[in-house]
């Protein structure tokens, strides 16, 4: 499912991403386990928590990142 039609604090691995660089240098890898902390109204970013940090993902970026139930 993709990561901007998760449920909120719940643990999910990355399975697909698509071939953005400045998500690697976020430390948003396949095999990674990620959690949805907050959705951002009016169409605007999630913040995922990941690896112990927080980092804003754009809402259509989220989309293309495939995750399944950790």
């Amino acid at each position: 499912m993709p990561l901007s039609e998760v449920k909120h604090k719940q643990s999910y691995l990355i399975k697909r991403l698509p071939r953005v660089k400045l998500l690697q240098s976020l430390g948003i890898r396949e095999g990674a386990a990620v959690s949805v902390v907050t959705q951002q109204p009016l169409g605007g970013p999630l913040v995922v928590e990941i690896k112990g940090r927080c980092v804003a993902v754009d809402r259509s970026l989220a989309a293309e990142i495939i995750v399944e139930q950790n």
